[in-house]
């Protein structure tokens, strides 16, 4: 699930970042959202992994997995609503564009 997780994000982002009518979303701020949801991917796991290992009964390692759940379904929440919000820029730019070129056209 991780991997496909991982493999999904970084087939979406070449489409999302860019788009044919040369119209770029700013290279330094993606990269900054990418590393901050990779921060964030590393503190849950490290958070996990200390839960666990401060477990010692089943009951307590139960609780660490539904933390752990609770962690990955606000994070993917995050990252759905990061793509939908990058898509409508993209959306605003080519709306833009196409804008432009229309007032162009005698």
């Amino acid at each position: 699930m991780k991997y496909l997780m991982v493999v999904s994000l970084f087939l979406i982002s070449p489409m999302v970042l860019s788009d044919e009518d040369g119209t770029h979303l700013n290279f330094e701020e993606f990269k900054a959202s990418r590393l901050e949801g990779l921060d964030k991917h590393i503190k849950a796991l490290q958070d996990s992994k200390t839960c666990i290992e401060k477990s010692k009964n089943h009951d307590e390692l139960k609780a660490c997995r539904r933390q752990v759940l609770e962690v990955h379904k606000e994070m993917k929440r995050d990252r759905k609503s990061k793509i939908k919000e990058r898509k409508a820029k993209v959306q605003a730019m080519k709306e833009n564009t196409k804008k432009e070129e229309a007032n162009k056209t005698p």
